[in-house]
């Protein structure tokens, strides 16, 4: 009991706080150190899943120096490493919003899925069903996305475009996760996509902030390079 009203107390704090944030990301990694700013050590929301339920949990990072392998000399510690005050390893980090489920919610069960073409990823939510998938004139080389491709989420009556890009570098796209963080029914997304091998966009997309008769709008986005 005790446990319980402390979360629903800083649930009370997050509401508060996450209304003067703009909506960010973010993951317990190592980053290079000009990839992250001092302002992300805080208060954020760790999204647990585990395939069966998600829980949204109220956590503070702490960014510490650490070496980075990449670029650092022996004895160097340019990169910062983000971590929590929980154990687990988090699927993500959310601030600026304040997910509509406090309690253990049920899980899609979809987690870090690689996105191929012409293999569409089946997403079901409640009573609705949609499908993930790539879109190209060009053909698909091995395992990586084509040239000239565009990511789209679809249902049985209209489609929308996620992401697209013109011509793609050894291009690796996936699913991070999807659930329901706003409690609309619908899918919220985090995709793993780029134009280049050694670029990394993490993005968010919302339902609740749809526009147009969309699906979802992108609303966070972390960039990162592999060196």
């Amino acid at each position: 009991m005790r446990k319980s009203l402390m979360i629903c107390s800083l649930f009370v704090l997050f509401f508060q706080a996450a209304s003067a944030q703009k909506i960010s990301i973010l993951e317990t990694v190592l980053y290079h150190g000009e990839e992250i700013s001092s302002e992300k050590a805080g208060n954020w929301i760790a999204v647990f899943d585990d395939g069966k339920t998600t829980e949204f949990i109220p956590v503070i990072t702490t960014l510490k120096d650490a070496y980075d392998p990449v670029v650092d000399d022996e004895g160097a510690k340019t990169g910062i490493e983000v971590t929590i005050n929980d154990e687990r390893k988090p699927q993500f980090l959310l601030r600026g919003i304040v997910p509509a489920c406090s309690a253990p919610c049920p899980s899609t069960g979809i987690l870090e899925k690689e996105i191929k073409a012409g293999a569409p990823i089946n997403i079901d939510l409640g009573k609705r069903h949609f499908e993930l998938y790539v879109e190209s004139p060009s053909k698909a080389d091995s395992n990586y996305i084509p040239n000239n491709a565009r990511l789209i989420l679809a249902d049985n009556r209209r489609k929308q475009v996620l992401f697209e890009v013109g011509e793609c570098v050894f291009c690796y796209w996936s699913v991070k996760w999807v659930g329901d963080i706003d409690g609309d029914s619908l899918p919220d997304l985090l995709l793993y996509v780029g134009d280049h091998y050694n670029v990394a966009r993490q993005k968010l997309f919302l339902s609740s902030f749809a526009e147009n008769g969309k699906f979802v709008k992108e609303v966070a986005e972390i960039i990162t390079s592999g060196c």
